[in-house]
């Protein structure tokens, strides 16, 4: 082989296929590293997607767990305020019924002094009245008597003024008849 330039020269051109398989592979070996860099700039951007898909579900189920427990704590103090609320309602219905009680309790007291009171009173006026009747019975049934004896009495002075007017009016008949005699 015979080395001389125009020989190189023809098999350098002589040869364009692998000149252009050269071209084609550094064309190759250039759009493999631009897509290797596509590529794992795409899997950077999904990781970067995904990882951040991956952030605002961490947020969102780090606000529902604290929604969940400020709302587990909200319930919890109402249902504690509203048992307070109940046990101090019951303790003001127990204080408002034994004061309702004692009041009732009170006044069933006063209504029983009130009516033996009036029950005294009116025993008071019925002993009253009662000795009252007996005097006038009393007095009724003395000037009964009274009258009687008074009747008696008279009847026993008309039965004696008759009696001696009969007795008068016969000795002055016999006075007369024995004068006419």
């Amino acid at each position: 082989m015979i080395d001389s330039p125009e020989l190189v020269h023809t098999q350098h051109q002589a040869d364009p296929t692998n000149r252009t398989l050269d071209t084609v592979h550094r064309e190759i070996e250039n759009v493999s590293d631009k897509l290797e860099t596509l590529i794992k700039s795409e899997a950077r951007l999904t990781n970067e997607r995904f990882d951040s898909v991956a952030r605002e579900f961490e947020l969102i189920e780090r606000g529902r767990t604290e929604q969940k427990r400020d709302t587990k704590e909200a319930v919890d103090a109402a249902l504690v305020a509203q048992k307070t609320a109940v046990a101090e309602q019951t303790i003001a219905s127990e204080k408002s019924i034994n004061k309702s009680e004692a009041a009732t309790a009170k006044a069933i007291d006063a209504q029983t002094i009130s009516f033996t009171q009036s029950l005294s009173a009116m025993q008071s006026s019925f002993s009253d009245l009662k000795e009252r009747v007996v005097v006038i019975e009393a007095k009724d049934v003395g000037q009964f008597h009274e009258r009687n004896e008074r009747r008696m009495s008279i009847g026993q002075i008309t039965a004696s003024v008759s009696a001696t007017f009969l007795g008068l009016s016969l000795i002055v008949s016999a006075i007369l008849l024995g004068i006419h005699h």
